[in-house]
């Protein structure tokens, strides 16, 4: 540690987790207000693959700028920064020169012997970059001046506070001075990116209430990603905590992916997730975003389960994830009358996407034929046709595999 934190130890893993959220959102703000970029225009990608056991923590692509990098090493000790920047940065790499700038976000910038934290890091970068240390105050800062967020430190009573402040934010941008700060605000700000609420809420004439209506939804592009190897994790995790630390760092990530794709994250089941591309209204680049997302979700398993080896004594036959996606109808339903707060979806969509991501292994994604065909052409030539899928209560599907191992390079936006 690079100060006394007055967070339980066992609590820094999930403040990390949220405090990349919060550069995140800070990133996204301070480009709108910098270059008049719309928030939704950022794109961010988590846990990007440098090599087998190498990412970066995040990935930042701004139109009409280089892209740059954020790495996330609050409380950590000098030698595991240190460490960390030159096993991943010491190499040159197909993402990395394409990238501009290393943002590493630290609590307190440490003493590092003589040199600065500054000095010593750039000796290891690439003599063409920028490098810029976030510290906490920095962080709090960047909160006032984009947010009006005024919190003195983080602690746990002050986390708590912060994040009830940013979800108030988020609300703002996304509904105005029309932000109650109610159950259906909450709703719909879990499913979705508050950028992406924005705009549903002028297209739906400013009726939150007709943003999720409940009715038969068209060409809607389905995402089931599942962890491998999931339980023989959980069985020789011999800490609880591990455990929910890595499954909370899976449903973090992959819900802020799918919605930072401009996806609905719909619901999570166990160690899967499923995510919706095409509700409320159908676009054409759904599909190729679902697709986005699938491949970024695979990075990020790949990276917690990484992690979480690191932390066992029995090795692993296969860790990831596999992920299956559909195309076609589906019809949302209130789950209480009247209500727009819980909502369900139907339709043998899910169903289809959830057994094609059965018959993939780690690594893969295995795509119904619809999904195929209306991927981008470029996308397309990643597939390579299987055999039918005999889908249980369905039929079988024709389904075309995506295998990470044979087509993943670090940057595939």
């Amino acid at each position: 540690m690079t100060k006394d934190s007055v967070f339980p130890q066992d609590d820094l893993f999930q403040l990390r987790l949220f405090l990349e959220e919060l550069v995140c959102n800070i990133c996204r703000f301070a480009h709108a207000e910098d270059y008049g970029i719309g928030p939704g225009d950022v794109r961010i990608r988590q846990e990007v693959a440098l090599g087998p056991t190498a990412y970066v923590d995040n990935l930042i692509e701004v139109p009409g700028r280089t892209s740059y990098l954020v790495e996330m090493d609050y409380g950590y000790s000098l030698d595991r920064i240190l460490d960390s920047i030159e096993r991943k940065y010491s190499q040159p790499n197909e993402l990395l020169a394409s990238v501009s700038k290393l943002v590493v976000v630290v609590d307190k910038v440490p003493d590092a012997g003589g040199e600065s934290l500054e000095e010593r890091i750039e000796s290891i970068l690439s003599a063409d970059w920028e490098l810029e240390i976030w510290d906490e105050a920095r962080i709090l800062a960047s909160l006032q001046d984009h947010f009006g967020i005024d919190v003195a430190e983080l602690a746990p009573h002050t986390v708590r506070q912060l994040r009830q402040a940013m979800d108030r934010a988020k609300g703002a941008h996304a509904f105005g001075d029309a932000h109650r700060n109610e159950p259906l605000d909450s709703t719909l700000l879990w499913h979705f990116g508050y950028w992406r609420l924005r705009e549903l809420y002028r297209e739906h004439g400013e009726e939150k209430r007709a943003i999720l209506s409940p009715k038969r939804y068209s060409n809607v592009a389905v995402l089931f990603a599942d962890l491998t190897g999931f339980s023989g994790f959980v069985r020789d995790t011999p800490r609880s905590r591990t455990m929910r630390d890595c499954l909370e760092a899976f449903c973090a990530k992959s819900r802020y992916q799918i919605i930072n794709d401009g996806g609905f994250l719909y619901q999570f089941l166990g160690d899967a997730v499923i995510g919706f591309f095409g509700i409320p209204a159908a676009s054409p680049g759904d599909i190729a975003r679902c697709f986005d997302s699938a491949r970024s979700i695979l990075m990020i398993a790949d990276s917690i389960s990484n992690e979480w080896q690191r932390q066992l004594d029995r090795v692993q036959p296969s860790g990831g994830a596999h992920a299956g996606m559909a195309l076609g109808d589906l019809d949302l339903l209130s789950l209480r009358p009247f209500s727009r707060t819980h909502v369900g979806a139907v339709g043998d969509t899910i169903n289809i996407a959830a057994r094609l991501s059965n018959v993939a292994t780690s690594g893969q994604i295995v795509a119904s034929n619809g999904v195929y065909q209306g991927l981008p052409r470029e996308a397309r030539s990643l597939f390579a046709e299987t055999p039918p899928v005999d889908a249980k209560n369905v039929g079988r599907i024709r389904a075309w595999t995506f295998d990470q191992a044979e087509h993943e390079s670090p940057q595939h936006a």
